[in-house]
């Protein structure tokens, strides 16, 4: 054995980590730098750019100085949807960050608190995470593609499912009952399918690729399935999820990213406003009809460009008159996919609600315990609204009984509720036990298949969920699509012994 060789190797490696890592940290403020001075430049206020910068640097931090994994992932996720997207799209639309908020100053420092906690409960789940997972053999190739095959057919028969009993994909468990939720929380293993394929996908080429023609056919497959649930959200989750496992495997080039921008513009100007036009017909039609219906405004979208500019003119109306939203619009035009990366705006208006309306107390918790129960504890009520359109017309935002599934986050109905301490309390009681339960499944500290599962499929509950959502993860969504992975997993590795 030859140590020299080895230490020298070693030393090598280590050498060029700390050179990416190096180059990494340059071109994250040589970016930072750039977008503002572009802000100054377009009147930007001094002291609300520099919060908005420290809350970028706050969730980036950890990605930066720990390296890659789940945990440094989610900080970073949330800057991003909080105040990096925000940054980016005001750039492009050359607007300074202050403008179409109420009290710039106040959002923006309500995000640096928010940042600063739950980047520092995210790292505190990471220092407890124990390195161990359920799912200690699923790491052989064969197995990986097997297992998450299956795990793929199961997600979109019970996406299917979900369609045919008449539920939303974007809403959970809204009038169906029990079938409906458990069908729901399967649609889940889709993305443990993702997540295997790509790993297998990447141990396969050696980290050269990331995307098989597998892949490929199961994103064919989910935006299918997005259009006949109207969820748009389910595209952008796996394809999310299938970056993230790429990503974390250092599995991604420069060419990657040329399509990853490629298929962002389709999405937004082709599936998303065909997505948005469905949503208004969707309960007028049975499965069948719907699921015609679906492929035939595809196929138009695709061929007539006339076609897809009247749907992008009905969605800019949508937005404007149908949502009823006043206070909460980022950048003048209710574009809908920036406000989603843009949530200092949402926090904006949320404060500045709160400032004219009382703390709602303890009285919405009623509700949201009623949303969680499950249906076999009897005299269950099932509501026609969304969470969130309720706290809005608590608070004024929309008219009252305009039912819009709006979005809300919990720290914004921390705010709502209890104000500033339970602006800072909520993601310490709601999010941190949820994720001290995914390290304990697998551990987030590697790219496993079943830790980026958990992850891909629940990210975006983890930035956009209220308490409803989060008390439903230990209770239903993850029992419900961990319990059958892992039973799969472990007829597979009886058979399979290692």
């Amino acid at each position: 054995m030859n140590v020299r060789a080895d230490a020298g190797s070693l030393s090598t490696s280590r050498t060029q980590d700390a050179l990416k890592v190096s180059w990494e940290i340059a071109a994250f403020g040589a970016g930072l730098v750039l977008l503002a001075i572009v802000q100054l430049a377009l009147g930007a206020d001094a002291l609300v750019l520099a919060l908005s910068l420290s809350s970028i640097v706050i969730g980036f931090t950890p990605i930066l100085a720990m390296g890659r994994d789940l945990y440094t992932v989610l900080c970073a996720l949330f800057a991003f949807r909080y105040t990096g997207g925000a940054l980016l799209v005001k750039v492009l639309y050359l607007q300074p960050i202050d403008q179409h908020l109420e009290d710039p100053l106040v959002a923006y420092g309500l995000v640096n608190l928010l940042m600063a906690l739950e980047v520092g409960l995210i790292l505190l789940a990471r220092r407890l995470d124990r390195g161990r997972t359920i799912f200690p053999k699923l790491w052989r190739v064969e197995d990986l593609r097997v297992i998450g095959l299956i795990c793929f057919l199961l997600g979109i028969t019970a996406g299917a499912i979900v369609g045919v009993l008449g539920g939303r994909g974007d809403v959970e468990g809204v009038e169906s009952g029990a079938a409906f939720v458990i069908a729901y929380a399967l649609m889940s293993l889709l993305f443990l399918g993702f997540s295997a394929e790509v790993v297998a996908t990447v141990r396969m080429t050696q980290g050269h690729e990331f995307v098989s023609r597998r892949v490929a056919m199961m994103l064919g497959l989910v935006v299918v399935l997005s259009l006949f649930l109207n969820a748009r959200a389910l595209v952008v989750n796996a394809v999310l999820c299938v970056f993230l496992a790429a990503f974390l495997l250092k599995a991604i080039a420069v060419r990657h990213l040329v399509v990853a921008g490629f298929a962002m513009y389709l999405f937004s100007a082709y599936l998303s406003p065909v997505a948005l036009e469905l949503r208004t017909v969707r309960d007028q039609m049975n499965a069948s009809q719907f699921l015609d219906h679906a492929l035939t405004t595809a196929v138009r979208a695709v061929t007539e460009p006339e076609y897809v500019a009247q749907l992008r003119a009905q969605e800019n109306f949508r937005a404007n008159y149908e949502s009823g939203i006043t206070t909460y619009d980022y950048f003048g035009d209710n574009f809908n996919i920036g406000n989603r990366l843009s949530y200092v705006a949402l926090l904006d208006a949320v404060a500045a609600q709160t400032k004219v309306v009382a703390p709602l107390g303890l009285e919405p918790l009623d509700q949201v315990m009623e949303r969680v129960k499950p249906s076999f504890f009897g005299d269950k009520e099932y509501f026609d609204y969304g969470y969130g359109d309720w706290l809005f017309w608590q608070l004024g935002m929309i008219e009252h009984g305009r039912i819009a599934f709006l979005n809300f986050a919990l720290p914004m109905e921390g705010l709502a509720l209890f104000g500033l301490p339970g602006f800072l309390l909520f993601p310490v009681v709601f999010m941190f036990p949820v994720l001290l339960l995914c390290g304990r499944i697998s551990s987030l500290r590697f790219p496993s298949a079943p830790s980026l599962f958990l992850i891909g499929s629940l990210h975006w509950s983890l930035v956009e969920g209220t308490s409803d959502v989060f008390l439903s993860m230990p209770i239903r969504t993850i029992p419900l699509a961990v319990i059958p992975a892992y039973g799969l997993y472990w007829f597979w590795a009886q058979r399979r012994p290692i």
